[in-house]
């Protein structure tokens, strides 16, 4: 986060200047290996620095198999954000 000129809101997870927030991911639960993973990732450049980003449905999946409580809301918001995105 550092290199994106961020700063950290935990440990998975900061703010960009812009207050573009920023999830880490360090473990894929219920995903397939990491090296899989990233061939489906996009890249993006938020404040100039390349990033790989996860697909909103697997984000999904990986949240519905972990199922923690704070998960239960954004597992809402992100099949709402798939649909609206069709």
């Amino acid at each position: 986060m550092k290199e994106l000129g961020g700063s950290m809101a935990g440990k998975t997870a900061g703010f960009l200047k812009d207050d573009t927030l920023i999830n880490f991911v360090f473990e894929l639960d219920g995903l397939q290996r990491f090296p899989t993973e990233l061939k489906r990732c996009s890249r993006s450049k938020p404040s100039g620095k390349m990033v790989d980003v996860l697909p909103l449905n697997r984000i999904l999946k990986s949240k519905e198999t972990i199922r923690l409580p704070k998960d239960i809301a954004e597992i809402q918001l992100i099949k709402e954000t798939i649909r609206l995105n069709r």
